[in-house]
C-alpha cells in the first residue's frame, strides 16, 4: 500500500491572547552632544546690492554658509559672498541685463541688484 497524505484546511482566526508582562528597563544610552548651532535669517539688498547678515552670538569659527536669492528679476542674477567672518557674512548681488541687437540677445555688463531678498543659512564647521 501506499503512503497517504492528508491536508489540513486553516480555520477561522481565533481571538487574541492576554498582554503578556512587562519587560525589565534597558540600560540607559549614552548622552547626546551638544545641539547644532544653525542661523537663517532673510535680508534685502541695498542700492549697491549689498545685504549683511550679523550672527549675534557670533560662530566660535567661520561657519559654512549658503544661500538662496528670491527676486521678480527676469534678468540673469548672481550672488556671491564678499565678506565673511564668525560674526557676519556680506553677500553682493548683480543682475546682468539683456539687450536684442538684431534679433540676438547680448547680457550686458553686471550691475548692482538693489531689493532682491536673500535668505542665508550658516552651519557651525565641521558638524553634520
Amino acid at each position: 500500500m501506499g503512503a497517504t497524505t492528508t491536508t489540513a484546511i486553516p480555520g477561522p482566526q481565533g481571538p487574541a491572547g492576554a498582554t503578556g508582562a512587562t519587560g525589565a528597563t534597558g540600560a540607559t544610552g549614552p548622552a547626546g552632544g551638544p545641539g547644532r548651532r544653525v542661523f537663517s535669517e532673510a535680508g534685502i539688498t541695498n542700492a549697491s546690492g549689498n545685504v549683511t547678515f550679523t550672527f549675534t552670538p557670533a560662530f566660535a569659527a567661520v561657519p559654512v554658509v549658503t544661500h538662496a536669492v528670491q527676486t521678480a528679476i527676469a534678468d540673469i542674477t548672481e550672488c556671491r559672498v564678499s565678506a565673511i567672518s564668525a560674526s557676519s557674512v556680506t553677500f553682493n548681488v548683480r543682475r546682468a541685463p539683456a539687450v536684442v541687437i538684431l534679433g540676438i540677445s547680448v547680457l550686458q555688463v553686471p550691475v548692482p541688484a538693489s531689493g532682491v531678498t536673500v535668505h542665508c543659512h550658516a552651519v557651525e564647521a565641521g558638524q553634520t
